[in-house]
C-alpha cells in the first residue's frame, strides 16, 4: 500500500548531470510502534497516481492508490504517505480541490490538487527559535530523500568552480593521429619549432575546451537547481492559496451563520423592548379580559390540593376579623362612657 518516490541524484564536478528514477523500500509503523519495511506496489492497470504536494517545502511525491478507493486505500495512502514525507498520520492535513476541502476520513478525488500540510507546523514556536518545516519533513520518520537531494544538488551546484588543469581528451581520431606524426618527427635532441608550436597550440586550446565545458556543466547545474526550487517556491505558494482558499469558504459559511443568529437576537431585542415600554397597557388589556371559568377556578383548585396554605390563609383571615371587632368593641366603649 506504499507509494514511490522520483529522486535525482547528485552531479559530481567534471561529469554531466543525468536525472535517474529510484524506487526505495518504504517504511511504515507495525503495532509496537517500530520501522518495518514494506514493500512498495508496483503501479498496475488498476492503480493510478496521486500526486501529493508538501505545503511546507514544496517537495512532490507520487502514491499509488487503486482505482477502486476502497476503505483500506486511505490507511495505505496515509501510509505512503508517511513513508515517503515523514509526518505522522495525525499531523496529516491534506485538501484537495478546487474548491479546496479537507478530507480526513477519505481518499481526494481524482483529476484535483492535492496539498499536504503538517500539523506541527501550525504550533507556537518556542521563544528565541525558528521553525523549520523541512526538517520535519525530513525527520526520523521517513526518508525525506527528496529534500535532502535537492538540498545537496543546491549546494553542490552552488560551490566555487574548480578549474581543470590538464587539457581535455579528444576523441577525434584524425587529430589524434595528426597529433602521434607530429611528436615522431622530433627527438628530444632536435625539436623542430613549427611542430613543437602545434602541439603547444593543441595543448591550449584544449585546456580552454576543458575549462569552458567546466562552466557550462555548471552553468547547466545552478540553472536546472534555480529551476526545482523555483518549482518548489511555485508549490509553495499554490498551497498557500488552497489553505487560503479553504478558510475563506469557512469563514463565509461561519460569517453567514453569525448574520443569521444575529438578525435573530435583533428581532427578539425588539420584540422585547416593545413589550417593555407598553407594559402598563398590556396589563391594562390583560385586566379587561375575561377570564374563562376554568382559569377562574384554579386559585380553588390550588387551595383545595394544599389544605396548609388555606388553613393558613383561614387562620391569617380569622385573625383579621377578630382584629376588626376587638376595634369596634373598644370604640362603642369609648363612646357609652362619653355618653
Amino acid at each position: 500500500g506504499a507509494g514511490r518516490v522520483l529522486t535525482r541524484t547528485v552531479p559530481v564536478a567534471g561529469a554531466p548531470m543525468q536525472a535517474t528514477r529510484s524506487r526505495q523500500k518504504a517504511m511504515s509503523l507495525d503495532g509496537a510502534g517500530a520501522m518495518q519495511p514494506v514493500p512498495l506496489r508496483r503501479a498496475t492497470s488498476t492503480d493510478e497516481a496521486v500526486v501529493v504536494d508538501v505545503a511546507e517545502t514544496g517537495c512532490r511525491y507520487v502514491v499509488m492508490v487503486s482505482r477502486a478507493r476502497g476503505a483500506a486505500e486511505l490507511q495505505a495512502f496515509k501510509d505512503s504517505v508517511f513513508s515517503q514525507t515523514g509526518i505522522p498520520h495525525r499531523d496529516q492535513i491534506v485538501l484537495a480541490g478546487p474548491p479546496f476541502k479537507s478530507y480526513p476520513r477519505g481518499l481526494p478525488p481524482s483529476g484535483t490538487s492535492v496539498f499536504l500540510y503538517d500539523r506541527r507546523s501550525l504550533a507556537p514556536a518556542p521563544a528565541g527559535s525558528m521553525s523549520q518545516p523541512g526538517a520535519m519533513s525530513a525527520g526520523a520518520g521517513g526518508t525525506g530523500l527528496e529534500v535532502v537531494q535537492d538540498a545537496e544538488l543546491f549546494q553542490a551546484a552552488t560551490q566555487p568552480l574548480v578549474l581543470p588543469t590538464t587539457p581535455a581528451v579528444t576523441e577525434d581520431e584524425a587529430l589524434q593521429t595528426a597529433i602521434v606524426r607530429l611528436q615522431a618527427t622530433y627527438t628530444s635532441s632536435r625539436v623542430p619549432p613549427l611542430q613543437a608550436t602545434l602541439l603547444d597550440y593543441e595543448r591550449q586550446f584544449m585546456l580552454l575546451l576543458n575549462i569552458f565545458q567546466s562552466y557550462e556543466r555548471r552553468a547547466v547545474e545552478r540553472s536546472k537547481a534555480c529551476e526545482d526550487w523555483g518549482a518548489c517556491r511555485e508549490r509553495q505558494a499554490k498551497a498557500h492559496q488552497a489553505a487560503v482558499s479553504n478558510l475563506e469558504d469557512h469563514l463565509n459559511s461561519v460569517k453567514t451563520d453569525y448574520e443569521g443568529t444575529l438578525q435573530k437576537l435583533r428581532q427578539q431585542h425588539e420584540k422585547g423592548a416593545r413589550l417593555l415600554d407598553n407594559f402598563e397597557e398590556v396589563l391594562d388589556q390583560l385586566d379587561a379580559i375575561p377570564l374563562h371559568p376554568n382559569l377562574a377556578a384554579i386559585p380553588v383548585q390550588q387551595s383545595q390540593s394544599n389544605p396548609g396554605a388555606s388553613a393558613a390563609m383561614t387562620a391569617q383571615g380569622q385573625g383579621m376579623s377578630q382584629g376588626q371587632g376587638q376595634g369596634q368593641g373598644q370604640g362603642q366603649g369609648q363612646g357609652q362612657g362619653q355618653g
